[in-house]
């Protein structure tokens, strides 16, 4: 693996009709018991996104995942995808 998800766990994966999207974390280097704390999670995207389901600024298709940067900060319990459409 390479690009943007080097060093990342996919945690979550869902699919739509043209579309990928994924829950992505590093964990940081603080022992087992404080994972939890100190892991932080990416939302990331690709595929066709002309209808805005990939979340991006721009309404056009990615070969390669693109991190969704308007929900940074916040963490991604769940995901799912539809035809031309993506919840997280």
């Amino acid at each position: 693996v390479d690009g943007v998800l080097l060093g990342l766990v996919v945690e979550e994966v869902a699919v739509g009709m043209h579309h990928v999207v994924v829950v992505a974390s590093r964990l940081g280097l603080h022992g087992r018991q404080q994972q939890e704390e100190v892991r932080r999670s990416r939302l990331l995207a690709w595929g066709k996104g002309g209808a805005g389901q990939l979340g991006l600024d721009q309404l056009k298709d990615y070969n390669q995942p693109q991190a969704i940067t308007a929900i940074d900060g916040r963490r991604v319990l769940h995901i799912a995808c539809g035809g031309s459409h993506t919840f997280a």
